[in-house]
């Protein structure tokens, strides 16, 4: 293999071209942070010794801004697609003066304003709810973004969407009740609220042909393939996990009552030990609201159509937060938000597959660098160890007598 493979390098677009030769001699970092929250981020910080950039259209507020990571000669990947949010400037009295660009995708804009609205349809038999696809398509719209929901294949997706089904079915008050309602709330928080309570996340494809105006919406159980390898005391420079009881559940419940049937159920949503499968179950008794040994009730209002929905959110955020780590590398363009790392050599505890929840991409001076935030959860603990690559990292201590 040549060496050239192992040389870092960047490239940046602005205002849909190729950053010109002037600029891109002084550039001297670039950092990229993606993330499952919030809009993804980057920084570039540029020598201004001559202070022309200060006043440089280019450098213009809202600006397309793209930005290419990898090596050379032919491995540098499409890595972001937003436009400039932000310039600051620094003007030391040692030192060369420097300008900070600022750049995000375009879910910031998503977080401007607090709305308010009901998000229903009118039929003859009144008004109805809107499926959320239909919901998050029109909010999309609005800021010139697409939407591409991943197919589920996981059984438990068809299971909550049935449940829902069915109580507005059995409950015609439900309908009404179950029309999502925008209260003093920014259309970022209300999208993430609709991908949580199905138990998807959302992130940009930067990727796509439309330069970062995708919203793709996946479920987390059905992509667990890792698609990077990284082996402490070589390719994984440090990590740091951590496994924490504090704040776990195992199991969500909530009390519902179909006024029109006039019965009340109790509904729950419940984790096994190894947190690797999840059960739903109705009963005809309520939960007692005192229930312990690991257990939330939930008494918001809450209807047979909206709860399998709320119950699987609820549970899902709790569950994926028990064991979590942030580690290293050499730069990876491959690790991003979303991604699935299998991480080697840190035991059986600690060593498997994580999903990557943050990552932030470096190059400067020191090369090329990745740091990234992970976690554990359902659907990859369902995985053997085997299939984890998790083994021991020496034989345990003999039993006492």
């Amino acid at each position: 293999m040549s060496l050239d493979y192992y040389i870092p390098d960047f490239r940046v677009l602005i205002h849909n071209g190729l950053a010109p030769d002037h600029l891109r001699r002084v550039i001297t970092s670039v950092s990229l942070t993606t993330g499952l929250e919030g809009a993804d981020r980057v920084e570039m910080t540029v020598a201004n010794q001559a202070r022309i950039w200060v006043d440089d259209p280019l450098l213009s507020i809202s600006n397309p801004f793209e930005l290419q990571m990898g090596y050379l000669p032919d491995r540098i990947v499409p890595m972001f697609s937003g436009e400039i949010t932000g310039v600051a400037a620094s003007f030391p009295s040692n030192g060369v003066p420097q300008v900070t660009v600022t750049a995000q995708d375009r879910r910031h804009r998503l977080k401007e304003g607090r709305q308010a609205g009901w998000h229903a349809q009118s039929t003859k038999a009144g008004n109805q709810p809107k499926p959320d696809d239909q919901v998050t398509r029109e909010i999309a719209g609005r800021y010139d973004l697409q939407i591409r929901r991943d197919p589920s294949g996981n059984k438990l997706a068809e299971i909550v969407s049935a449940a829902a089904q069915i109580g507005l079915a059995e409950d015609l008050d439900s309908r009404q009740k179950a029309i999502r309602r925008q209260i003093n709330q920014s259309d970022y928080e209300l999208l993430r609220q609709i991908a949580r309570e199905n138990g998807l996340e959302m992130i940009v494809d930067h990727a796509a042909a439309d330069g970062g105006k995708t919203l793709r919406f996946f479920f987390p159980p059905d992509r667990i393939e890792a698609e990077v390898e990284l082996e402490y005391g070589y390719s994984l420079i440090e990590f740091t996990p951590r496994d924490s009881s504090v704040g776990q559940v195992r199991s969500v419940s909530t009390n519902l009552r179909v006024p029109a049937t006039g019965k009340q159920y109790g509904i729950s949503l419940a984790v096994n030990d190894a947190q690797s499968v999840l059960t739903l179950t109705v009963g005809t008794s309520p939960v007692p609201a005192d229930k312990k040994d690991g257990a939330v009730v939930l008494t918001e209002p809450l209807t047979p159509a909206t709860a399998p929905r709320r119950l699987l959110g609820e549970l899902l955020t709790r569950t994926n937060s028990k064991v979590t780590g942030s580690g290293s590398t050499i730069g990876n363009p491959k690790i991003r938000a979303g991604t699935v790392v299998c991480l080697t050599e840190l035991g059986l505890r600690f060593g498997g597959l994580y999903r990557v929840t943050s990552a932030t991409h470096t190059i400067d001076g020191g090369g090329y660098k990745t740091k990234f935030e992970v976690r554990k959860e359902i659907g990859l603990n369902g995985l053997s160890a085997i299939v984890q690559k998790a083994k021991p990292l020496r034989k345990p201590l003999p039993a006492s007598s």
